[in-house]
Formats: C-alpha cells, structure tokens, sequence
C-alpha cells in the first residue's frame, strides 16, 4: 500500500447573491454568479471567508438570497491512479461555522487554472463526503480555529474514489451547504448559515496549508503469496503500470 499527497491545481470561491422572492430558481438553481474570488497558484498569502453560505434576509424593498460555493480541482499523479483505495481532503477551516456542509461532484473545467462566474451552477448532486455539521452532531463538526496552520481533514466517499480512478486522476470537487444548497430547502427569511474557509495561494505552506489529497494506493491481487496492500512494485515496475503478472488480471 502506498500513499501520496497531492495539492489543488486551481480554486475558486463563486458567490450568487441577488434580491428575489424566489430561491430555488433565482439563487440556488442560478447558473451564473455574481462574484468570484479565484486563488493564486504562484502568488502569496491567504483569503478567508465563508467557503460556504446560504442566507435569506429581508431588505428594503424585499427579500435578498445569498449562496456560497468553494470550488477545488486536484489531480492525482499517475502512479496512483487506477489503484486508488482511499481519499483524504485537507483543508485550511477558519473562525466560524453555523451551517452544515457536503462535498459534492463539481463538473466546473477551469481555463489556465481560473474559474470564471459561469461555473457557479456546474455541480452534479453525488455527495463526495458525509455530512459535515448536521444537526445530530454525530458526524464531523467543522473547526471554528483562528490558526493559520491548523488543518481538517475530511474522508471522502467511494463515488469520488471511482471518480479520480476512471477519470486520469482529475477530481473536481465543489463545497456546498447541504441543507439549502445541496438538498434545495428553501431557507426561511432571517436564515444566514455560512462556514469559513481559508483559499491558500502559491506553492508553499508559509502562509498556512494549501488544500490537498492525501490518497491511499496499492496493488489489489495477490502475488506469489504477499497482499497487493503491501506490494509497491513488481520486478522493479512500479504496480500502478501492471496490468497482468504471467498473463493474469
């Protein structure tokens, strides 16, 4: 069994907010945000902010919805990819957390690693974690630290692990909240859920963790009696590029 990490490749904050007396079609069912914060792959320095939110708030002259997604795409290096068993999403949380999250399916392809507000609506709704924060309290409760190294790590599920398996190692991910977001409940007016995040530009960790993929990997057959969990290569070929040892699968 092998283990690697990987850092995100591009990511973007998208928010749609606009006033409306219809939620479904106006703010969460939008395909369009209205505006965008995209992280820096070779710049320096942290943002924080909600990563995700959903708020209905009255206004003057009516009703306003707001929601928040955090975009990340990741590429899993070749070795890995095929034989993946295990992912874990790393993430920098930051200072508040009143709303429940998932980690969904994003279909979203970022040009020269930049999203673009037209990627707000370009999600599929296959949950790539459990729920984070839900009322039951069972689950995993987002982190409400100040610290700028303090990471969280969330499992992801097998459909993501099927994903970054059959598509070249490409996973896309998208941040929801799962209650208004993700499960499309229509918020009562007053509602604001939001949870922090921080978008970690460059190359480096000077300025606290960038987003990443800690995968498991290995083998699956057995080889001459030893588990494919423990065999990292076969005659000195690495097992990623085995496809068959004496003519089997």
């Amino acid at each position: 069994m092998g283990q690697l990490t990987t850092f995100r490749t591009s990511g973007a904050r998208i928010t749609k907010s606009n006033p409306t007396s219809d939620w479904e079609n106006d703010i969460q069912g939008a395909s369009t945000g209205t505006f965008i914060f995209n992280l820096n792959p070779t710049g320096t320095g942290t943002s924080a902010s909600a990563g995700t939110q959903a708020a209905y708030i009255n206004q003057r002259g009516g009703n306003s919805g707001t929601i928040v997604r955090t975009f990340y795409q990741f590429t899993v290096p070749s070795e890995a990819v095929g034989l993946i068993t295990g992912i874990t999403l790393r993430i920098v949380p930051f200072n508040y957390s009143i709303g429940d999250v998932v980690v969904a399916k994003s279909t979203a392809v970022p040009f020269a690693n930049q999203y673009n507000t037209g990627h707000f609506g370009s999600y599929q709704s296959t949950a790539y974690s459990s729920v984070i924060n839900p009322s039951s309290g069972w689950n995993p409760t987002w982190p409400t630290t100040t610290g700028t190294t303090d990471t969280f790590d969330i499992t992801l599920n097998s459909s993501a692990i099927s994903e970054a398996n059959a598509n070249s190692g490409v996973l896309k991910i998208v941040f929801m909240n799962y209650t208004h977001d993700f499960e499309v409940s229509e918020p009562s007016v007053g509602t604001n859920v939001y949870n922090g995040t921080k978008m970690v530009n460059g190359t480096d960790d000077t300025y606290g963790s960038r987003a990443r993929l800690i995968v498991d990997y290995g083998y699956g057959n057995i080889v001459a009696g030893v588990a494919g969990a423990n065999i990292g290569k076969v005659i000195n070929v690495a097992t990623a590029n085995i496809g068959k040892v004496s003519g089997v699968s």
